[in-house]
């Protein structure tokens, strides 16, 4: 790189044969730098040579050795010996991107939110167990699991006609789109349905809009698992969400064993 100083571009002045000048404050002809910032980052091994007008420039070249403070004040190479490219990069607004694989090794604490390249798909997944009566009364009419398979559960209602109702609520992050519910019922019954609803209901009570059907699965004979598609924003500030379940008696077989929410999220809002 090439620092002209000439007129009109802080020529040097010279008295008695000594002169002053500010490297860098004349006119730069670029090289492998176009910069005197980057000549001393990137070079570890820096020289001054001087030439007047058009004469051949001075021997030797002097080298000029750095200040230990300055160089790597503003834009460090490296922090305890780590590159800078290894560190997590902050833009001005405070906004910052992660491109390979973040690892957290304690808490990680923040006052805004996390937002992906592309939606994730998460899952919520609920047993009989997380399922309550909706009436104290038909408590009476629940049978739990396999007396002979202690670690298996279902819902069934012992009633000799009707049906039984429960409900589990449903806890899925603000900002996500619901988009699937899945059943399970082992249904063998063809003269009997049971129906599970997913419902968006007020936080307001009675007070609030009354409860919106989101999704209905009806159970099918001999097809334990049901699906159905739906597109729901979730906004828990003034909504919740509650799955309802309608279980008809049947001497047949109609067990519940329990259902799955899935929802897609592009950020993680704190």
């Amino acid at each position: 790189m090439t620092d002209r100083h000439v007129a009109g571009n802080n020529p040097v002045s010279v008295s008695a044969g000594l002169y002053s000048v500010l490297l860098g404050g004349g006119q730069i002809i670029p090289a492998a730098e176009t910069n005197l910032w980057n000549v001393f980052l990137r070079h570890p091994d820096v020289y001054f040579g001087i030439a007047v007008n058009a004469d051949s420039e001075m021997i030797p070249r002097l080298p000029i050795t750095r200040a230990p403070y300055a160089v790597g004040a503003e834009d460090a190479l490296s922090l305890a010996g780590t590159p800078a490219s290894s560190y997590l990069q902050v833009a001005s607004n405070g906004n910052t991107t992660v491109t390979g694989v973040a690892t957290v090794l304690s808490n990680l604490v923040t006052s805004g939110r996390y937002t992906f390249s592309s939606a994730r798909t998460g899952r919520v997944t609920l047993g009989p167990s997380d399922f309550v009566p909706r009436h104290p009364s038909e408590e009476q009419y629940i049978l739990w699991g396999y007396p002979w398979k202690t670690n298996q559960h279902y819902l069934v209602c012992t009633m000799t006609s009707g049906s039984a109702t429960f409900h589990a609520d449903l806890h899925v992050p603000e900002g996500a789109v619901l988009t699937k519910l899945l059943s399970y019922i082992y249904d063998i019954d063809g003269a009997r349905s049971s129906t599970l609803n997913l419902a968006r209901c007020s936080l307001y009570g009675h007070l609030g809009p009354d409860p919106v059907y989101l999704a209905t699965n009806t159970s099918v004979d001999n097809q334990m698992r049901v699906e159905s598609s739906l597109s729901e924003p979730v906004n828990t500030s003034t909504n919740h969400y509650v799955l309802s379940l309608q279980l008809f008696w049947s001497d047949l077989g109609m067990h519940f064993l329990g259902a799955q929410v899935e929802y897609t999220y592009v950020d993680l809002k704190n």
